[in-house]
């Protein structure tokens, strides 16, 4: 498809692009202003710890990934897609009725149950929304159509946590937030009445409510799946642990390392995830709407070049312009320095190399996974993702706790693209890059 922004005129796939935006933009506008409104202490909180706090709703939103994606990818394949889209937006709103409920009220145990049911509404949506592309969308424009789903996502993402962050200080702020989610969450649930029908591809599927036996099972059968749909899932979970650690670690990067003020990181956010979407809307074009991974391994090894550089740089940053207490430097004093302007060429090359790397990735596991099975791979996958994301937080944990720098995760990053490159080597079409590493299917 040479034109993928045309997918937007079309029923099969506008409806579930503005119902899963929507999805991903209350997810973190709330998530944002919930941190903000604990981590600046705009609300009294008792005897609980802000960092704690912090620290919790992280993991509540990411827990449900690991405990339902195997049951969300069962629902996905048992029962018509859609349908279960409508009914999670319906819960949606329900939630954010108790969201609008314990921010009345400032009740923290509230408000980080009310994330963990987003969280929870986010892993059943998410193997439908995947599943679903294949079934509406011809081979041709499956790469367009991954690629305007992971745009879409991540300019939601940066939406909500900018609109998150400003409007947690506001005085009206909190019920702007609260009219916002409601109309999310509603617009979400008309639009999804509009996903045209998808039919499930295993209706007579016995429910396995057990999920570490399920996920256990699925993982076994993902791994025997031709065509390499295993390493294709490895290898886009591993964009999630390099997203996952950049983002969770730019305010420390920016208030510690460079000492800029928060204009400066709101910067850095956009530029990453524009960058993102803009290299999702790349494949399209480099790759003919083809399902083919050709530059993937070259993208992985862009993110390892650029992390590396981003090392020196942040280390050429600090020495021509050390900290100086609690004055903090802003965006324009930043920029008048070259070694800034390298921190942003390198951030920014990071996330067009990731867009470019996890979408072609993306679409493998849909389009080479058979059908009656695929709702429950891609839900593995998810699994994999959100345990990539966990696991970046306890490796940054331990490294940082170590006695680390904040750079020296960036060496890490750069190390382990490295080797991903490598061990993707064999999804990518036989090429010059292919013989360089001699590595055989």
């Amino acid at each position: 498809m040479d034109n993928q922004f045309l997918l937007l005129k079309h029923r099969r796939f506008l409806p579930m692009f503005v119902t899963q935006f929507l999805g991903a933009f209350n997810d973190n506008l709330y998530k944002t202003a919930l941190s903000v409104l604990v981590a600046y202490a705009v609300w009294a909180i008792g005897g609980w710890r802000p960092e704690i706090v912090v620290s919790l709703a992280a993991a509540l939103f990411i827990l449900p990934f690991i405990l339902f994606a195997p049951l969300a990818g069962q629902v996905a394949d048992k029962f018509f897609k859609n349908r279960v889209m409508q009914t999670i937006k319906i819960i949606e709103i329900l939630i954010v009725l108790a969201a609008a409920a314990g921010i009345w009220f400032q009740s923290v145990p509230l408000l980080l149950a009310v994330l963990f049911a987003f969280g929870t509404h986010s892993a059943f949506f998410s193997p439908c929304k995947f599943a679903i592309l294949p079934q509406h969308l011809p081979d041709s424009e499956l790469i367009a159509g991954n690629a305007l789903v992971n745009t879409g996502t991540y300019l939601a993402i940066l939406l909500g946590n900018i609109l998150g962050g400003l409007l947690a200080f506001e005085g009206a702020g909190i019920t702007a937030v609260c009219v916002l989610l409601l109309i999310g969450a509603v617009v979400g649930l008309v639009s999804s009445f509009y996903i045209p029908s998808a039919p499930p591809p295993s209706p007579d599927l016995k429910f396995t409510f057990n999920t570490l036996q399920e996920a256990r099972r699925i993982f076994v059968f993902a791994r025997k799946l031709p065509n390499h749909v295993f390493t294709a899932m490895i290898g886009a979970s591993w964009f999630f642990f390099v997203g996952a650690m950049i983002l969770s670690q730019l305010p420390n990067y920016t208030k510690q390392v460079l000492g800029v003020d928060n204009v400066v990181l709101t910067f850095f956010m956009v530029v990453f995830s524009v960058g993102i979407g803009l290299g999702g809307l790349i494949n399209n074009k480099l790759l003919n709407s083809k399902i083919e991974a050709t530059y993937v391994p070259f993208a992985a090894l862009v993110i390892a070049f650029f992390a590396c550089d981003l090392y020196f740089a942040s280390g050429l940053y600090h020495a021509a312009s050390p900290l100086m207490g609690d004055y903090l430097i802003t965006l324009p004093s930043f920029l008048s320095h070259t070694a800034g302007w390298r921190i942003v060429i390198d951030l920014l090359m990071i996330s067009l190399a990731g867009g470019l790397y996890v979408v072609p990735l993306k679409a493998i596991v849909q389009h080479r996974a058979a059908p009656d099975s695929r709702a429950r791979v891609i839900a593995a996958g998810s699994l994999l993702d959100a345990s990539f994301i966990l696991g970046s937080s306890i490796i940054a944990i331990f490294m940082l706790s170590a006695g680390f720098d904040i750079e020296h995760l960036f060496l890490l990053l750069a190390a382990g693209s490295a080797g991903m490159a490598y061990y993707l080597s064999p999804l990518a079409p036989a090429s010059a890059f292919r013989k360089i590493f001699r590595r055989q299917n």
